[in-house]
C-alpha cells in the first residue's frame, strides 16, 4: 500500500485540475499562439546581431532564430519549445555540427537536456495561478524553454541567462 501512496498524491491533483483547466480553456477567448522568445533585442543585448530566422518544420510553431555576437567569434540559434523536447531534436537535426554546444534554457538555468519534470511542474503552477487570478492573460506565466545551439567561445547562452536573471531582479 505504501508504494502506491506517491502515485495517489500525483494523480489526485491531476484528476481534479484537468477538468477545471478544460472548462477554463473552453470559456476563455481563442487567441493565436504567440511565440515568447527570450526578449532578445538590440536594446537589451547590444552585443547580439539578429541574423534572421528559418521555419524548422513543415508544421508547428518551430522557428529557429539566429544571433551573432558583435565582439567575439560566436553565434547562437534559439528555438522556443512549447510542450516538450521535440523542438530541441529538430534543432539538432538541422544544425548538426560537432563544434556546436547544445542545451535548453529554462527558468534561469541551462540544461544539457530538456528539463521535462521542471517544465511540467512549472506549467501546473502557472495554470493553477491563472485559474486563481482574475486576469485572463498568461502574461505572468514562466517563459517557454529555449533550445539552443551555440558555436564559439562567447558563452552567449550563459550571458542570456545571467542578463535575464539580472533583469528579473531589477524589475522586482
Amino acid at each position: 500500500m505504501k508504494k502506491y501512496l506517491p502515485v495517489f498524491f500525483i494523480l489526485v491533483p491531476a484528476v481534479l485540475l484537468a477538468p477545471a483547466s478544460r472548462i477554463y480553456k473552453h470559456q476563455s477567448t481563442v487567441r493565436p499562439a504567440v511565440e515568447q522568445p527570450l526578449s532578445i533585442s538590440a536594446i537589451s543585448y547590444p552585443d547580439l546581431i539578429d541574423i534572421g530566422s528559418i521555419q524548422a518544420a513543415n508544421q508547428g510553431p518551430y522557428k529557429i532564430r539566429g544571433y551573432q555576437h558583435r565582439l567575439c567569434a560566436g553565434s547562437i540559434a534559439l528555438l522556443t519549445l512549447y510542450r516538450n523536447a521535440e523542438g530541441s531534436h529538430i534543432l539538432k537535426a538541422i544544425i548538426n555540427d560537432d563544434e556546436m554546444s547544445y542545451g535548453v534554457i529554462f527558468n534561469g538555468r541551462i540544461y544539457s537536456r530538456f528539463p521535462q519534470w521542471e517544465f511540467t511542474v512549472q506549467r501546473v503552477i502557472d495554470k493553477f495561478q491563472l485559474l486563481l487570478s482574475s486576469s485572463s492573460r498568461e502574461s505572468n506565466a514562466t517563459p517557454h524553454p529555449q533550445a539552443f545551439a551555440e558555436k564559439g567561445t562567447c558563452n552567449i547562452a550563459a550571458s542570456l541567462v545571467a542578463d535575464a536573471s539580472q533583469n528579473a531582479k531589477t524589475s522586482d
